[in-house]
């Protein structure tokens, strides 16, 4: 009896140890990190701030790169754009991978494409590395389109195996998810949206807010935001590097409703009004390393109105030792 006793407490034992080991902590229950407010204010500040840089570095890329600078330079088409080929999928699926499109072949004598129907894709471009040096046409263009998934449409710059420029738009109508991705090293960005097919306009901009965003730099910096609406709460989570600020908006639903009723019935005070919506309807809201399990502080909204001098919402962090920090919450959308 003893022994079958011993043998149910150490099992008893075991499976207490095994629950505490599984057992995930919320960021917001993480504990306070033992930094001073005085380096942490600097931490959020500069990591905010060089992820904004980043992203203004990979929007300047087009002007900036060389590969996109050769593009204008021999007029090569980039602004194709998945809404003309939603509706293109061939009704014989065993049909679909044999579509032969366009070549162009960059001929020096005359300063002008040759152009073929025997593409290997939609769309297929030879053209030289140099705006000068014309001897060889060492670069490739190729868009594909592919509709195993959806549609996927697929641009690509390749010098001989080296991809130099990746493009990938695809929108998947069964899952109502759309994607967008762009590598030109050292730079990526993914854009990831659910959408209806209403919400398509024109373009690959849709009037929806995204779910994710990711920009990177190889070996740099790393910006990332995730919108998640979940059982009717909006869950914000955005990193800056490894510091992760993050919040839940009760009914998000409701309180979309709420901001157009109070800008047409409170004109003057819909900025105070707004924010102080939002305010009230935060929950666990809170900074933390995404490197360690620490809390640097809570946060809330001070100032939702955006301007010319001011495009990015106030915010204030409230540190464990009382102080406070205000910061703008730099957001890509």
């Amino acid at each position: 009896m003893r022994k079958i006793l011993y043998v149910l407490c150490l099992l008893t034992t075991l499976v207490a140890c095994s629950d505490d080991d599984d057992k995930i902590i919320t960021d917001y229950d993480k504990p306070y990190t033992k930094l001073p407010s005085s380096e942490l204010r600097t931490l959020i500040e500069d990591n905010i701030s060089s992820c904004e840089a980043l992203v203004k570095e990979f929007s300047e890329m087009e002007e900036n790169n060389e590969i996109f600078d050769l593009i204008r330079y021999y007029d090569i088409n980039l602004s194709f754009n998945i809404s003309d080929f939603i509706n293109s999928r061939s009704s014989d699926s065993n049909k679909e991978n044999t579509f032969t499109g366009m070549k162009l072949v960059w001929n020096k004598d005359k300063q002008d494409f040759d152009t073929t129907i025997n593409a290997a894709g939609f769309m297929e471009v030879l053209f030289p590395s140099s705006k000068t040096d014309q001897s060889q046409n060492d670069l490739r263009f190729i868009a594909t389109i592919d509709y195993s998934t959806g549609v996927c449409l697929k641009m690509e710059v390749y010098k001989g195996e080296e991809i130099l420029l990746h493009k990938v738009q695809q929108y998947n109508k069964e899952t109502s998810e759309a994607i967008q991705i762009v590598k030109c090293p050292p730079y990526s960005q993914m854009v990831k949206m659910e959408i209806n097919y209403d919400d398509i306009v024109s373009r690959f901009i849709m009037r929806r807010m995204p779910k994710e965003v990711i920009v990177q730099k190889d070996g740099g910096d790393y910006y990332s935001l995730s919108l998640n609406i979940e059982n009717g709460n909006l869950h914000l989570v955005t990193d800056f590097n490894n510091i992760r600020i993050r919040s839940t908006f009760e009914q998000y639903n409701s309180i979309q409703a709420l901001i157009e009723e109070i800008y047409y019935t409170n004109e003057g005070r819909y900025d105070e009004l707004v924010t102080e919506l939002f305010r009230k309807n935060m929950r666990e809201s809170v900074i933390v390393f995404t490197d360690k399990d620490e809390k640097i502080g809570e946060w809330e909204f001070v100032e939702l109105k955006r301007g010319a001098e001011s495009p990015f919402p106030l915010c204030k962090c409230m540190f464990q030792d009382g102080t406070e920090l205000f910061f703008r919450l730099y957001t890509f959308i």
